[in-house]
């Protein structure tokens, strides 16, 4: 059941996503060992490479390799996240303490990543030779001329044999071990984080404040009406305002400044602070396992996965798609480190950043749809199951 639960999470985010997954891996392949200005430019922006893919392929090749994408999806994910499950049911994430290990979740994320991506990598380099495939006015890349998923893997399997099937998968695995124990790592510190808030966030009352604004006055200054003004204007006027940029300890730093720019001295100060009549109360803003919860944690999941696995993404691209001689060989890169020398010599850091806004664009929502689905499938196996719900851990170690 875990298995399925993450690949059908996989699939419903894979079917929005794909043509994201077309624009990104045409930009990546874009001036392939070229250097800057040495190459024509069909695709100048991920919008620009929608519009110029619709007008010269025709519309439906935004949705191009969607089969084998969603195959992998359900390979890759049905693996990744279902193993991430099974996991987390006996504990392995957590420490001794019961309390929610950095340490071994990215173990756990990596193990889980490099085993999905090695089962699903013929899918995968079948979606990448489909999606590359264009008409030859924006070609990029070395085009295979494949018709099909069945079409393809019969190609690789003549080109190359049973190891043919595999070729690229020594750069799907590092991408995808480095991404997938960042997304969820990532994921699982955030979602544990605002279910066991510390932040303190400043409640305000509106008339709370004007009892102590009164109070101050008689026993402290004349300045006081200038205070409540300020403070008025600064906080505004409403029954309960929530602030939510300020941590509990620095709340008394706030309200000294503020007082200060009114001359009121320390002492004063700090029998304001005293007063029974208190002007400020300060609280943990929690927000619970939920969607709320799942759907803030993907997000910040989808930034630091775009971000950490964009450059390995570039290379697993290039890999996959490459053409042979006859004897099987690549025909631009012997293996994995000889297309980070080539890269790096001819294109420069900013080759292995190429796709990068379409490779977030991709991955953020694809992130966010996967986790979301797949938070809610597992609570609603856990409640068919007669389950306790999801419950935070302690904390983050």
């Amino acid at each position: 059941m875990e298995f399925i639960i993450g690949a059908v999470s996989a699939v419903g985010a894979g079917c929005f996503t794909n043509p994201l997954e077309v624009v990104k891996t045409r930009i990546q392949l874009q001036g392939e060992l070229k250097k800057k200005g040495n190459y024509v430019v069909h695709y100048k922006n991920f919008l620009h490479a929608f519009y110029i893919i619709g007008k010269t392929e025709g519309i439906f090749a935004i949705q191009k390799g969607l089969a084998p994408a969603l195959a992998h999806q359900v390979v890759l994910n049905g693996v990744r996240l279902g193993g991430y499950q099974m996991a987390e049911e006996r504990g392995w994430n957590l420490n001794r303490e019961g309390q929610l290990s950095m340490l071994n979740t990215v173990g756990i994320g990596a193990v889980m990543g490099a085993a999905g991506a090695l089962i699903g990598s013929p899918l995968y380099l079948v979606k990448t030779r489909l999606q590359s495939q264009a008409g030859e006015s924006i070609a990029v890349g070395h085009q295979h001329k494949v018709e099909g998923t069945v079409s393809a893997l019969k190609t690789a399997y003549r080109e190359g044999g049973l190891g043919g099937l595999w070729r690229g998968a020594g750069g799907s695995l590092p991408r995808m071990m480095v991404g997938s124990a960042s997304q969820l790592t990532s994921f699982y510190v955030v979602k544990e984080y605002l279910a066991n808030n510390k932040v303190k966030y400043l409640i305000l009352f509106g008339k709370k404040w004007a009892i102590d604004v009164r109070i101050c006055e008689k026993r402290v200054c004349s300045r006081s009406v200038s205070v409540s003004m300020r403070l008025t204007c600064l906080f505004g006027n409403s029954q309960r305002l929530t602030l939510l940029s300020l941590l509990g300890r620095c709340l008394p730093n706030l309200f000294t400044s503020c007082l200060h720019s009114c001359s009121w001295n320390k002492p004063k100060i700090n029998h304001l602070l005293r007063d029974g009549n208190c002007l400020f109360s300060a609280q943990h803003y929690v927000i619970p396992f939920g969607l709320l919860n799942t759907f803030i944690a993907s997000m910040v999941g989808g930034v630091v996965v775009a971000f950490a696995m964009g450059p390995l993404d570039v290379i697993s691209t290039r890999l996959y798609n490459q053409g042979v001689d006859q004897k099987g060989r690549g025909l631009l890169y012997d293996g994995y480190i000889d297309c980070v020398k080539k890269m790096w010599k001819t294109e420069g850091l900013a080759g292995f950043y190429k796709g990068i806004v379409p490779c977030y664009v991709r991955i953020g929502p694809h992130t966010v749809l996967c986790f979301v689905f797949w938070d809610q499938l597992k609570q609603l196996q856990r409640k068919l199951t007669g389950q306790p719900p999801d419950l935070p851990a302690a904390s983050v170690r």
